[in-house]
Parts: structure tokens; C-alpha cells; sequence
């Protein structure tokens, strides 16, 4: 056995081979779910993606930045290796080493899981931790240097993603045109942008590094079997009756599914349903798709120089709505840290008041949706509002296929069933959701957020609390 095969087996050996136990926080020692599956599998081949990324676009970076950026690639090059071999051989997490505001944070939370078992690694700490530090590692990586500090590793694939799509971009758009032609809001319209929104959602790169094709309009009728929870109406009547003039739409990735975040915001700002919508965006390169300010600014650009007069047109309307401040991107470093939404209360008390005005948020996507109801393994009948702990500034929607092994909000009997029609359901993207919540949670007393890391160690270390969340 080769010496990288023995530290790969003895980091294995430290797992358990079973299934994640219910009401447990996902964590990848356990070795029969699909969290083990993604530190093993996935996350070497995401790392050897971005050093392949950078030594096939070296040329078009030095021309960017100045043939001096050769240097800080090799030096990028070998870091990332590096967190590659450590995260294979099950390494302990490092502190991060950054000026930044979040590197405390980041480091709070490896400490916090020192605990009697041994510092966290890889395979022996929660999922959410472990997947945040490798991102947050590679964005070190480049702070690290002198010309690439504010270089976004992902950018040429997020870029090839929205050049990829452009048919069905083009189909999407086209489909807006049809309905927003109509002369009053037509609820039905408004079901069929849910859903082609939903199935955005698919085109991901953490999950796919070499992409996914699109889901086509044709095809949405089809996929609405796979929709387990369907709660469009209660969210049509919350637009429709709610009070509050704001909406909020926390994005999750580039391409297709931004483009479609925006033709449902088009849809319901052209319908007065709302008077100004804010696009929650990530200010850090993340999980190799999601959205940053810049990704936003260059597909309008891209939409506005089309060739097509349509792509043109709407591109042309969306600058606008963010010049006359109809539509605004609002950012936050809560938003790359690695803990639930539920601690908004304690890391980012201005943003949690913030989207408590809000009359009601959209968080889009898998990593939202883990972090929405705690990246815990759920009996999957557990209430939602059960699931979202003590988070819940206003009513929210979650639109998200599943990605990962954790879902919560289902009729009885049919996780079951779908167990028995697809075993990978949790994980492959072809099933999804469109849940709405109405729980709300005031910001809480800063001398009761301790027990917000109470509720939290029992779920990490195995306490049952079925349906004990709130």
C-alpha cells in the first residue's frame, strides 16, 4: 500500500460505517452518507479543478494582472495542493490566517469543536465547518499574494456556465415575455417562474465541476412529480395580502439560475407585488458557482451587449432597476460563515433586523437550505418550522433541489417512497422543494443566545430531540 493509500485508509478507519443517525448534525464520519462521500470523493477533485483552472488560464491571468501573477500562481498552486493532501490524510483544521473580519469567526468555530475527541478534521467534524474551511482555504490562498488578493478563482468556469446556457437563457427569457404581457398577475403564471426556478437550481458546480445541462421549459410540466412540497399558493397569497413593501432573495448560483432569479423578480416587480426587491450576494468566491456583486454586473453586461434585442431588452431593464434603486445587491460576510442561519442573532444582529422588514425572503439552493434548518439529518416529517430552530425573521421560501442528505417538511410515507423509486433522491438533484414558513423569531437577547450553541452540541453529539427545536 502506498504511503498516500495508508494515511487515505487510517483517515477512513477513524469513521464509523453507518448512516447518519436521525436528529444528528451531517458530518462525514459517518461512512455510509453522502457527506463521507464528498470529503473523500468530491473535494480533491474540486481542489484539482481550480489548480487545473489556473495552469490552463496562467496566459490570460498575466495579462489581466502583470506576467509578475506567474509567481503567485505556482505559490496558489502549491497551497491548494497542500490543503488537498491534508484534507485526504484527515489533517486537523487550521486556524485562518487572515486580516479579514471573518477570520475570527472561522477560527471561534474550530476551537469550539476541540472538544474531548480530538481536534476537528476533515471526516471527524461537521459537515457545514469542514466544507466552509476548504473555500475559505482557498480564498487564503490568494490573500495571501501580492497581485491576485482580489482574484476570483471560479470566475472563467461561472463565466463558461452562463456562455453554455445561453439557449435556455434565451428560451427563459422568452417565456417572461409571454407572461408579462398579461395584463394583471396571473397566479398560474407565477407557479410556472416557481418552478422554472426551482429546476434553475440544478446547475450547479460544487456539485457538477463540469456542468449540467438545463432544464427546458417543455420539460417543467414533467418535473413538477418530483416537486415533494409544493407550497406555491401560500407564497402567491403572502405577495399578494402580506403587509411591507420589500422582498428579499438570497442567490444561490450564476447562470441559468440567476438568470431566473431575476426574471421572477422582474415578474413580480412589473406587478407591483412589491415595491423593491434586495439580491442577497456572497462577498467571497464560494462553492465554486454562487453569485458575487461582480457575477451580477457581468451577465447584465453580457445580457445588454447581446446581439439578441431581447437578451438586450431585459438587460436593459434590469440596469435600470438597479440604477433607480428599485433593485439592490446587498452583501454580507454572514453569508460565508460556517454556522446556520439561527446564529444570525449572535454574528450579524444588523442583518438579521434588516430582513425582519422584510415581507418575505427567498433563500435559494442547497448550502441555504442546510444552513436554513441546521444541516441536520432529519426525520424527514419534521415540521419546517421545527427544522428552522430559532431562526425566522419574516416568512421565507426555500426553493431548492436536494443536494444533500437533509430535508424536513414531508407527508408521511413519502420519504419512503422515494427510497424505494430512487436511492440516491436526497443527493442527485432530481427531486425538489418549494417550502414556505410563516414562524417568526425576534432578535433575540444577547444573554439568550447561549443557548443556541446548547441546542446545538445536542444535535452534534447524537441527543435525540425529535421534534424539540423550538
Amino acid at each position: 500500500m502506498s504511503g498516500k493509500a495508508s494515511a487515505c485508509f487510517c483517515a477512513y478507519n477513524r469513521t464509523m460505517d453507518l448512516r447518519t443517525p436521525r436528529n444528528v448534525k451531517l458530518t462525514a464520519f459517518f461512512r455510509r452518507s453522502f457527506a463521507f462521500r464528498t470529503v473523500r470523493d468530491r473535494w480533491p477533485v474540486l481542489l484539482t479543478k481550480i489548480i487545473d483552472n489556473l495552469s490552463q488560464n496562467k496566459d490570460e491571468i498575466s495579462k489581466e494582472y502583470g506576467i509578475e501573477a506567474q509567481e503567485d500562481i505556482k505559490a496558489v498552486i502549491g497551497k491548494l495542493s497542500r490543503l488537498k493532501y491534508e484534507i485526504q490524510t484527515n489533517k486537523p483544521l487550521k486556524n485562518i490566517r487572515s486580516n479579514a473580519a471573518d477570520a475570527d469567526i472561522y477560527n471561534e468555530c474550530i476551537r469550539e469543536r476541540d472538544g474531548q475527541e480530538g481536534p476537528p478534521t476533515p471526516f471527524h467534524s461537521v459537515w457545514l465547518l469542514g466544507e466552509c474551511y476548504m473555500y475559505r482555504k482557498v480564498v487564503e490562498a490568494f490573500e495571501k499574494t501580492k497581485y491576485l488578493k482580489e482574484f476570483d478563482p471560479f470566475q472563467f468556469r461561472k463565466q463558461e456556465l452562463f456562455q453554455s446556457a445561453l439557449p435556455q437563457i434565451k428560451e427563459t427569457i422568452a417565456f417572461l415575455q409571454k407572461v408579462s404581457q398579461s395584463p394583471l398577475a396571473s397566479k398560474d403564471e407565477f407557479f410556472s417562474l416557481l418552478e422554472i426556478n426551482l429546476w434553475s437550481n440544478k446547475c450547479d458546480l460544487s456539485l457538477n465541476p463540469d456542468g449540467v445541462k438545463p432544464v427546458l421549459i417543455n420539460q417543467i410540466s414533467e418535473l413538477a412529480k418530483n416537486i415533494l412540497v409544493n407550497d406555491s399558493e401560500k407564497i402567491w397569497d403572502t405577495l399578494q395580502n402580506s403587509p411591507g413593501d420589500t422582498i428579499d432573495i438570497v442567490l444561490d448560483n450564476v447562470g441559468t439560475e440567476l438568470l431566473s432569479d431575476l426574471c421572477l423578480a422582474h415578474y413580480i416587480t412589473a406587478n407591483n407585488l412589491t415595491k423593491k426587491i434586495n439580491f442577497h450576494v456572497k462577498n467571497l468566491p464560494w462553492f465554486m458557482s454562487d453569485v458575487m456583486e461582480k457575477d451580477l454586473k457581468w451577465m447584465l453586461k453580457k445580457l445588454k451587449e447581446h446581439e439578441d434585442p431581447l437578451l438586450k431588452s431585459f438587460g436593459e431593464a434590469w440596469r435600470q432597476y438597479f440604477d433607480n434603486q428599485t433593485w439592490q445587491v446587498k452583501k454580507s460576510d454572514f453569508w460565508t460563515l460556517p454556522v446556520e442561519f439561527e446564529m444570525m442573532h449572535k454574528y450579524d444582529r444588523e442583518l438579521y433586523q434588516y430582513l425582519s422588514q422584510s415581507k418575505l425572503i427567498f433563500f435559494k439552493g442547497d448550502l441555504n437550505y442546510r444552513k436554513l434548518f441546521r444541516d441536520i439529518f432529519w426525520d424527514p416529517e419534521t415540521p419546517v418550522a421545527v427544522a428552522q430552530g430559532y431562526f425566522g425573521p419574516s416568512k421565507l421560501c426555500s426553493l431548492r433541489t436536494c443536494k444533500a442528505e437533509i430535508i424536513c417538511g414531508l407527508e408521511k410515507g413519502l420519504a419512503e417512497r422515494c427510497d424505494n423509486a430512487d436511492p440516491l433522491w436526497m443527493e442527485n438533484g432530481n427531486y425538489g422543494v418549494i417550502q414556505f414558513s410563516d414562524k417568526i423569531v425576534p432578535l433575540m437577547d444577547e444573554k439568550d443566545i447561549s443557548k443556541l450553541n446548547r441546542v446545538s452540541d445536542l444535535h452534534m453529539n447524537g441527543e435525540n430531540l425529535g421534534h424539540q427545536g423550538t
